[in-house]
């Protein structure tokens, strides 16, 4: 699924001077069952149980090791080579760069240039509809800027895992957007692999348990996250992230997120079958 682009609300930003306080003032704590039965929920905070956090601890990883594992091969074109697209858009005064693996399956090359060329002219048809407003910070040589840029990829037997940090930038705005986009394979059948291809949340507490573990990384503060859906995500080898925006979550001054759980856990209680 194609993610919306923001160039209007970051815009509105700049001509409206907007207050981004209003996300950031959004309490949320971990869910929990209450005493009305299994299926009620009610808002608790997860340092008020010890017994929780023995629970989720498991799910925990190591960061040092992750980092490690979470970084892009050299381009010794192993099992994909990177190609960079490089260019400026003379039309609405936007500089491009995209960053696209070349794997050995003309499947997932093309399902990945397909989207990032979907974002990338959803982004500069925007700017081309605000620059009919005659945008002084372009008339003044400012320009606006486009990036989807490889952060990680990974193969193992199972899958192959790619994920981008996309930005949109419109001349003159407080700050560009900064996002995820993630593309998950078969390795075998090279299908595009979803959120609900890969977990199983049957049960009210098995989308708490996700919930709980984003929140432990994150903190209550600032988090507005109340449910789970179809998060980016990325398969590793050892590990399962999952990703957020900014604003996904919490208010932009927490900026992106990347939570980094432990896939045997994962696929031993969340695996879809």
């Amino acid at each position: 699924m194609m993610k919306a682009s923001y160039t209007f609300i970051v815009v509105l930003i700049v001509l409206t001077s907007c207050n981004k306080n209003a996300h950031d003032s959004t309490s949320s704590d971990a869910i929990e069952n209450s005493s009305e039965g299994q299926d009620s929920l009610r808002i608790v905070e997860i340092s008020d149980s010890m017994d929780r956090w023995q629970e989720l601890k498991p799910f925990l990883v190591d960061m040092n090791a992750f980092r490690k594992q979470d970084t892009l091969s050299p381009n010794s074109c192993d099992w994909y080579c990177l190609k960079t697209l490089n260019y400026k858009d003379t039309n609405v005064k936007c500089e491009v760069r995209i960053d696209l693996p070349n794997t050995n399956s003309w499947r997932i090359n093309a399902a990945i240039k397909k989207e990032l060329f979907g974002q990338r002219d959803q982004f500069l048809s925007e700017l081309e509809e605000l620059n009919k407003f005659n945008n002084p910070f372009i008339e003044n040589g400012m320009l606006s800027d486009f990036q989807a840029l490889l952060i990680s990829a990974n193969q193992d037997d199972e899958y192959v895992s790619f994920c981008f940090a996309v930005s949109y930038y419109s001349a003159g705005a407080v700050h560009g957007m900064p996002m995820f986009y993630s593309f998950n394979f078969e390795r075998r059948t090279h299908q595009r692999v979803n959120f609900n291809d890969f977990f199983h949340l049957e049960t009210p507490k098995d989308s708490l348990l996700i919930l709980d573990l984003i929140r432990l990384y994150h903190g209550s503060k600032g988090l507005h996250l109340k449910e789970v859906y179809e998060f980016d995500f990325n398969l590793y080898k050892d590990y399962v992230t999952l990703n957020f925006d900014a604003y996904e979550i919490a208010g932009y001054a927490y900026g992106t997120l990347r939570v980094p759980l432990n896939r045997e856990m994962i696929e031993k209680h969340l695996r879809k079958k």
